[in-house]
């Protein structure tokens, strides 16, 4: 098994970098700004990573934040149509809060399996 606890410049590992970036992906749902500044630090830091499982996780996780951002994009899309055009119509506030609720915990499952394959070593597949 590889050395996951590879120093990056900065001094941190880059197993505890990745979990870091899936706190900040999961801290999302009460602050928006830590979404974006787990993708800034992902794209920043992606090229660095040494260990192909911690690459694995990166890729992961930029893959997830761009689905669960396009989801996000559908679900304002969504809630606004509803709101203006359908004018609170409750079949498409139904449709629109699926789309909300649905794409959240969709994104919590992505942190949640990342942080558990993490923790044990292991690599997303």
């Amino acid at each position: 098994m590889e050395n996951m606890n590879v120093s990056s410049p900065s001094g941190i590992s880059e197993k505890n970098l990745a979990m870091l970036i899936y706190v900040l992906y999961a801290a999302c749902f009460f602050s928006g700004a830590s979404f974006f500044i787990a993708f800034v630090i992902n794209y920043i830091k992606r090229g660095d990573i040494q260990d192909p499982i911690i690459k694995s996780h990166y890729d992961w996780q930029i893959g997830s934040a761009w689905v669960f951002l396009f989801g996000f994009i559908l679900s304002v899309i969504g809630v606004l149509t509803t709101t203006f055009i359908f004018r609170g119509s409750p079949i498409a506030m139904l449709i629109a809060g699926f789309l909300v609720v649905a794409n959240g915990l969709w994104f919590l499952y992505c942190i949640i399996k990342g942080l558990l394959r993490l923790n044990d070593g292991k690599p997303i597949k």
